[in-house]
């Protein structure tokens, strides 16, 4: 097993106990030299901002442009598609969408963007990218960095169900993809390489993507590196599959967000509404990770784990966990959840939660290897 040892990991779990007090549209480039419905779903436009008269059905930004993104976006029609040429585009403040629009970068498009990061989780957010009422959106093929060393959050989708990020690339924010109160969001192909200043005590948390209220959310065929949490499903029904996450403190948490973690730009605090439930899990990778590949704690039930392979992690490749303590304040026990090992017949399995069921891999003996 691999040792963990470095000093900032208390910092960080002090955090952790803290945290708990697209429509179809123009899909045609300008030339590149030019679930069950539940109250935390919106899915509809009744607040998107209203179409001026002279909209635009597609705006292309130039390379090199300064603060051109806002612009752009009041000026499209709802549906719209805004192109990023290839090339460098820099905003200076975070830019708020709020109404359904296409963001999609030319080969080659690189968004630097300004977006603060956090030492004190009892003060707003700061995002680059804020998709408020903005249902059914795309954010697709663009380079997205902080204009500072360690960025904020990069992308929150709040109140935009349905929306889509594909094949982005995100460098060195602390939170890259936060999803709210948005159902049936499609979180696909993208590579996320996150912040790892909290490894230093720089800042005390660091994540990829992390679903606190979505119902139905599908998370497929990212690669996610470098976070304390690289991958955090909640609420239910959701999917993630063929995803590959590595070198982060733990690969995949099936959980729950505390309550209050987190501070909305508009000031209201936010956790997970369910653990994570009824979720399926399939075909992802998850190796060499300080801790585990998987765990499934606090409460998550009903998911099945099937045919997912798991390497080099420093305690276990998937972890059942039962009643504990290890962030500081009690998360109650996983239940009624699944394993399959399917192709993947050694990878280790701990189960300590209640009405498990594992098949396959390699299963740790609790009573030498007791639960916490």
């Amino acid at each position: 097993m691999k040792t963990f040892s470095f000093k900032p990991l208390v910092a960080i779990f002090a955090t952790v106990i803290a945290l708990a007090s697209c429509q179809k549209d123009s899909e045609t480039a300008p030339d590149s030299h030019g679930g069950q419905p539940q109250t935390n779903v919106q899915n509809d436009d009744s607040n998107a901002v209203t179409d001026r008269a002279n909209c635009e059905q597609s705006i292309t930004i130039p390379a090199n442009s300064v603060d051109a993104l806002a612009a752009a976006i009041a000026n499209i029609c709802t549906g719209g598609t805004i192109w990023l040429a290839p090339g460098l585009h820099t905003e200076n403040a975070g830019v708020v969408i709020g109404k359904r629009v296409n963001i999609k970068g030319q080969e080659g498009a690189v968004l630097k963007i300004q977006a603060t990061s956090l030492v004190d989780f009892s003060v707003a957010i700061d995002v680059a990218l804020h998709f408020k009422y903005a249902t059914n959106s795309k954010l697709e093929n663009i380079d997205i960095q902080p204009t500072t060393a360690i960025g904020g959050t990069a992308i929150l989708l709040e109140n935009s169900g349905g929306t889509t990020v594909n094949k982005c690339h995100f460098n060195d924010f602390q939170w890259s993809i936060l999803v709210e109160k948005s159902g049936g969001v499609k979180i696909t192909n993208n590579v996320v390489v996150v912040s790892t200043a909290w490894q230093t005590g720089a800042i005390p948390q660091a994540d990829g993507i992390i679903i606190i209220n979505g119902h139905g959310a599908l998370i497929k065929g990212n690669e996610v590196s470098g976070g304390l949490f690289g991958i955090w499903p909640c609420d239910q029904e959701g999917k993630l599959q063929d995803n590959f996450t590595h070198h982060n403190y733990i690969g995949v948490i099936l959980c729950k967000v505390p309550a209050n973690s987190y501070v909305l730009p508009s000031g209201e605090s936010v956790g997970a509404t369910f653990p994570c439930t009824h979720w399926t899990v399939t075909n992802n990778n998850s190796e060499d990770n300080f801790t585990a590949g998987y765990i499934v704690i606090d409460g998550a039930n009903h998911n099945k784990l099937i045919n997912n392979n798991a390497s080099g992690n420093g305690t276990y490749d998937i972890e059942l966990v039962g009643d504990s303590y290890r962030f500081g304040f009690l998360t109650p026990f996983s239940h009624d959840n699944v394993v399959h090992a399917g192709s993947f017949q050694n990878i280790t399995i701990k189960d300590c939660g209640q009405n498990n069921t594992v098949y396959g891999g390699v299963e740790v003996d609790t009573s030498v290897d007791p639960c916490n």
